[in-house]
C-alpha cells in the first residue's frame, strides 16, 4: 500500500469519527485498517484505539456525556494524526525486516537455481569426462593401429627371412 493512500484512508477515519459514525464500528474498522498498514505495529495501535472509551459514563446527564464524547472523539483524532504524521515521517512499515541472505534463502526460486545449476553440473561434467574418455580412447586406438602395422609389417619380413633361409636351406 502506498502511502497517499493509507494517509487518505486514515483522514477518512478521522473524519467519520467527526461526523458521528458509531463507535463501536469506527473502532473496528479502524483496528483492521491499522493492522494493514501497519503490519508489525498494527496490533498495538489497534489495541490503543480499543482503549478509546465511548461509553457515556453519565447516562442521565445529556452535558456531562456529550462533554465526554467531544473529548473521546478528540483523543481519536488526537491518535489518527499520530499515525499519519507517523506514515509521512517513517514510510510504511516493511513486513519483512531480515538479512537480506535470510531472504534470498527463504525465496523458493533460490532453491530452483540451485538445483539447476547442481543438475547442469553434473550433466556438464559427465559430458566433459566423456568427451576426454572418447579422445583418449581414440589416441589409444591411434597407438594401436600403429602397433598393428608395426607388428604385421615385422611378421612379414619374418616370414621373407624364413623364405629366404628356407630357400638357402635348400640350395
Amino acid at each position: 500500500m502506498k502511502i497517499e493512500k493509507a494517509i487518505t484512508i486514515l483522514e477518512e477515519q478521522k473524519t467519520k469519527i467527526s461526523d458521528g459514525m458509531e463507535p463501536d464500528i469506527w473502532q473496528q474498522t479502524t483496528s483492521e485498517i491499522l493492522k494493514k498498514i501497519f503490519p508489525k505495529t498494527g496490533e498495538s495501535k489497534a489495541i490503543q484505539i480499543f482503549k478509546i472509551y465511548f461509553i457515556p459514563l453519565y447516562p442521565n446527564d445529556s452535558f456531562k456525556t456529550k462533554n465526554i464524547l467531544t473529548k473521546v472523539t478528540e483523543e481519536a483524532k488526537k491518535y489518527m494524526n499520530e499515525y499519519i504524521s507517523e506514515l509521512k515521517n517513517f514510510g510504511i512499515e516493511k513486513l519483512i525486516d531480515e538479512h537480506p541472505f535470510i531472504q534470498i534463502i527463504k525465496n523458493p526460486y533460490f532453491y530452483l537455481v540451485i538445483v539447476t545449476f547442481i543438475s547442469g553440473s553434473f550433466f556438464l561434467g559427465k559430458e566433459i569426462g566423456i568427451s576426454r574418455f572418447d579422445s583418449e580412447k581414440i589416441e589409444m586406438q591411434k597407438v594401436i593401429d600403429k602397433k598393428e602395422i608395426e607388428i604385421r609389417l615385422q611378421k612379414e619380413s619374418i616370414i621373407k627371412l624364413e623364405n629366404k633361409l628356407s630357400k638357402s636351406m635348400k640350395n
